[in-house]
């Protein structure tokens, strides 16, 4: 079964009925609980889901956080991995109560995002080359290599206030029998990178945690030679819980499958069994080409 996430409609829908009518229509039969949904909204959501459409996982932070005005609301509102402990603090109190709202769907995964190193991101600089055609010259090479040595000196302070986070989430999870999903990111300066997913899987062994594959995220770290897509795919899928399924074209991502250039029967090759999969696009993306989506799908058996 492959579910849509409400990134797809939330933002622009009006109450919870349109959200759910809309993903009804194209007959899908569960959902992902997005970012952008307001506590009204998801109070709206737990009196008319019932037996509709089943919650396979809910995306911190949600509901947005009661502080913060709507048009703020994303999943970096506040960073896991920061150093300055007041922020971390609130953090991982919004993201209790995002496993706390996971826990009253009775769904089992929380997909989190765990902030970045702190340094100036090249992603924007990098994809910029690439377009130009310019991923073989020495500005490209210098530009990837110096970010490399950059976020390798300074990425352990932010780590370690990763762990820190996790080792409170961790046991709340447990409590709630819910699993935090780890997932990979499209910024070179994002946590985790490739080796970090490792590095989180080996520290938390045995606890309730897991890896959260992000098609089009895996696909731009490949494409500016960061890490080869496949190499998430190969090194983490018996760590896999879920998946975020969507197409890249020209680095721009959470396109409808089959409209980019995203092999997802390599993706397939590797995608255990039971993991959740879900369909994650833009509101620009139109029911006709999600549809046509699942067909694409569909046909490699994912």
């Amino acid at each position: 079964m492959i579910a849509i996430s409400t990134l797809w409609n939330s933002k622009y829908a009006e109450n919870a009925e349109e959200i759910i009518s809309q993903i009804l229509d194209m007959g899908f039969e569960a959902i992902e609980l997005d970012y952008h949904l307001t506590g009204v909204v998801v109070n709206g959501l737990k009196q008319i889901l019932d037996n509709a459409l089943e919650v396979v996982s809910v995306h911190n932070f949600c509901p947005i956080p009661d502080i913060l005005p709507k048009e703020m609301a994303g999943s970096d509102a506040f960073l896991l991995s920061s150093s300055d402990s007041e922020e971390r603090e609130r953090a991982v109190e919004y993201t209790i109560k995002t496993l706390e709202l996971a826990d009253s769907f009775e769904t089992s995964v929380v997909i989190c995002h765990f902030g970045h190193v702190d340094m100036a991101d090249p992603t924007g600089n990098l994809i910029e080359l690439y377009g130009r055609g310019e991923k073989e010259s020495h500005d490209f090479e210098s530009l990837l290599q110096e970010a490399r040595e950059k976020r390798e000196a300074k990425r352990q302070k932010n780590l370690d206030a990763v762990f820190f986070s996790l080792d409170k989430l961790i046991r709340r999870a447990e409590k709630l029998d819910v699993f935090i999903g780890v997932e990979n990111r499209r910024e070179f300066r994002q946590i985790p990178g490739l080796d970090e997913i490792g590095i989180i899987m080996s520290e938390f062994r045995g606890a309730n945690i897991g890896y959260w594959h992000n098609t089009g995220y895996a696909q731009i770290h490949d494409n500016l030679d960061i890490a080869r897509h496949e190499d998430f795919l190969r090194q983490y899928s018996d760590n896999m819980i879920g998946i975020h399924i969507h197409d890249i074209k020209s680095n721009v991502v959470h396109l409808a499958p089959g409209m980019g250039d995203l092999d997802f029967k390599m993706v397939s090759e590797h995608l255990p069994q039971n993991a959740v999969r879900v369909m994650q696009l833009t509101p620009e993306v139109t029911s006709e080409e999600i549809m046509e989506g699942l067909s694409h799908l569909e046909e490699l058996g994912i």
